[in-house]
């Protein structure tokens, strides 16, 4: 999932509140900071 910066709101160092691409609904996503899937947010809520 990829947003834009003005689409997403930093709540703090480790969490990002957004409109989910999916189910449209406000979400908040934890980054990912290790791994594949590096600086990109955790899919699911």
């Amino acid at each position: 999932m990829w947003l834009k910066p003005d689409e997403v709101e930093m709540l703090d160092d480790e969490t990002v509140r957004a409109k989910c691409p999916h189910c449209g609904s406000a979400s908040r996503f934890k980054l990912v900071t290790v791994g594949a899937n590096a600086l990109g947010p955790k899919m699911g809520h």
